[in-house]
């Protein structure tokens, strides 16, 4: 898809210099913690950091009448999940879903 060509166009450094490149990818504010981990600002993304420091994944959302969306790419796993959703909120439990299922290897080879 369209998001994740371009979220992966910007870590490749195609898009910024590389110094911006750095700062785009980097937790900067913390928003909250949870037992184990913890919810990050970045500069247009959200991170969500293990207790290790390591970058469980991160990600972009959005809604507004009648239409939401996502992408969300988990760099351990080199992996993008990317939805669009026709609902204001209908993105979010295909969203829960998924993570349960990558975080379980369901789709590990």
């Amino acid at each position: 898809m369209d998001l994740d060509r371009f979220l992966r166009a910007v870590k490749n450094g195609e898009l910024l210099s590389p110094e911006s490149t750095r700062y785009f990818f980097t937790p900067q504010i913390l928003h909250s913690q949870q037992k184990g981990w913890e919810e990050m600002y970045g500069p247009g993304l959200w991170f969500y950091v293990e207790g290790d420091g390591s970058t469980l994944f991160y990600e972009k959302d959005g809604h507004n009448a009648g239409v939401s969306g996502m992408i969300r790419h988990y760099p351990g796993r080199d992996t993008s999940v990317v939805l669009l959703s026709n609902l204001g909120n209908g993105a979010w439990d295909p969203a829960r879903k998924i993570h349960k299922m990558i975080i379980e290897g369901q789709f590990d080879n």
